[in-house]
């Protein structure tokens, strides 16, 4: 258990940092007090989930697929609450600025996210088909020219 940087109860245990917000904030269950981890913390959780998140990609084949940004958007999201419940005893909080999200706006981010990255992938390989068809034509009218 770790202390609430409002009331320095010791209250933050894995649950609350399991069940923290996208925004990565969790409330205070004795206070109600906003908190989230400070710089280092964020830094260190950062660092680790990046070289993992490298390793996953390039050793599961899905450095070059069209799910790429799905996945990483996953396995950041599912890597940063189980490397924050973890590493419990080694972090600290901070005052939180601003209003945490609800439940339901952390819903329609990802979705709006998700959506966002189909419709954009769609958009690139769209373009990549169109551009190797235009390819394949000038080589074809290219090879008919020759002969």
């Amino acid at each position: 258990m770790i202390p609430c940087p409002g009331c320095r109860r010791r209250t933050f245990t894995h649950r609350e940092l399991l069940g923290a917000n996208l925004d990565g904030r969790v409330k205070c269950p004795a206070c109600g007090e906003l908190a989230r981890l400070d710089e280092i913390s964020r830094c260190l959780i950062a660092g680790v989930l990046a070289l993992l998140l490298w390793i996953l990609l390039l050793n599961g084949n899905i450095f070059y697929s069209g799910y790429l940004f799905v996945f990483s958007t996953l396995a950041i999201i599912t890597g940063w609450r189980l490397l924050s419940a973890a590493a419990l005893p080694l972090l600290s909080l901070e005052k939180a600025p601003g209003v945490c999200f609800d439940r339901r706006q952390n819903i329609v981010m990802i979705g709006t996210i998700i959506i966002t990255a189909v419709v954009i992938d769609g958009l690139l390989s769209y373009r990549s088909d169109a551009d190797k068809r235009h390819a394949t034509a000038v080589s074809a009218a290219e090879s008919t020219r020759s002969q």
